[in-house]
């Protein structure tokens, strides 16, 4: 390996080297201009339970009460699956496939 060779692979190296404390250096301002202090033990603002804690009792004085909503009607999903059925029956390519299906059925023997 040539003297140049070796040169030029240390230029790189450096290169790369203070290309990477940059990015690090911009994440760091970026993280300080958001907020965000530097102490990598920071766990974030405290959580505030006095804006859940009647919620939580109501609940657990009647769970049935905290539903948001009706039961799903499983009436009204099979309603529209038998929907979806017809209509997709009446396409052209599902009515040749009946048809085609009706004549390939062998006849019942007479026997």
């Amino acid at each position: 390996m040539s003297a140049t060779e070796v040169i030029l692979r240390l230029g790189a190296a450096a290169l790369l080297a203070a290309y990477l404390f940059w990015r690090r250096h911009q994440r760091y301002l970026r993280a300080i201009s958001e907020g965000c202090p530097a102490d990598p033990n920071w766990t974030g603002p405290a959580f505030a339970a006095a804006a859940v804690t009647p919620r939580i009792q109501r609940l657990r004085q009647d769970y049935a009460a905290a539903i948001r909503g009706p039961p799903h009607d499983l009436c009204r999903r099979r309603a529209r699956l038998d929907s979806a059925r017809q209509v997709l029956g009446r396409l052209a390519y599902f009515r040749g496939a009946r048809a085609n299906a009706a004549e390939q059925e062998p006849a019942p023997n007479a026997a």
